[in-house]
Formats: C-alpha cells, structure tokens, sequence
C-alpha cells in the first residue's frame, strides 16, 4: 500500500487524534505494543511504522524505508535528495547531525544527508501540539 504525507494532519487516511482502535481498522492488529510510563507514550509498531500515541491519541509517525510513502509528489526513500525536496516547502528547518526537523511542516527525517549515521534512513511526521516537544528532543537526546 502507499501512502501521502499530509504535513500536520498524517498519512493517508490515518489522521492525527485517531485512537488505537480507529487505526486497527486501517492497518490491522500491530505486531508490538510498547508502553512507556516514563514518556505516558503507547507506541504500536504495524505495517513498517511505529505509531505513538499520547493521551490515547495518535500524535507521531515514525516510517521506515519499507513503506511506500510520497509527499510533495515524490517517493521519499527512492529519492535522495529529500532534504531539498523538503527545505524547498519549509521556512523553518534545523539540522542536528543526520536529523533534519522541519518544523513547519510536522516532519523529522534521519539518514537522508552527508552525516554519517547508525540509524537507518527514516522519516518522522508529527502533530502541530508535538512541535515543543520535537524542538526539546532534537535539542536534548541528539
């Protein structure tokens, strides 16, 4: 299946604010269940992402190079210059290592620049109430 990214509001038709429940009836039963009492996070791993929810609600996306995603018309882990493709749409970007967040947008992609990185290449997209925390954690964990 493939899926667009809808800065702010998700990918596809899983939106941001959907309840676990509501995303099982798009992607099915998730293989992991994670639940983290120190961040109040759930997180899901279905489909090749990793879906977090805060409050009972889905707040993030992390995707990972065996999902077929597009944004701006483009295949995102067929295509490398998506930094570019990504700087071109937003005003606000800061890089961290081999992070990029663009944080106009809702999108956090990893292993797309020249920065050596063990990570694979990934990419993260968030819900507007999730900015705060992305700036905290780019400044704090990486």
């Amino acid at each position: 299946m493939s899926y667009v990214i809808l800065p702010f509001k998700g990918l596809s038709e899983i939106t941001f604010g959907m309840t676990s429940k509501e995303v099982k009836k798009i992607l099915g039963k998730p293989v992991l269940i994670e639940i983290d009492d120190i961040m109040e996070e759930i997180r899901e791993t279905s489909s090749g992402m990793v879906l977090t929810y805060v409050e009972k609600r889905l707040s993030d996306i992390e995707i990972s190079p065996s999902v077929e995603v597009t944004a701006f018309d483009t295949d995102l882990f067929k295509n490398i210059e998506v930094n570019d493709l990504f700087k071109a749409q937003s005003k606000d970007f800061h890089e961290y290592r081999e992070y990029v967040n663009f944080r106009d947008l809702g999108i956090i992609t990893c292993g797309f620049n020249k920065h050596k990185t063990k990570n694979k290449k990934q990419v993260t997209i968030y819900s507007k109430d999730r900015v705060p925390f992305y700036d905290s954690f780019m400044n704090v964990f990486i």
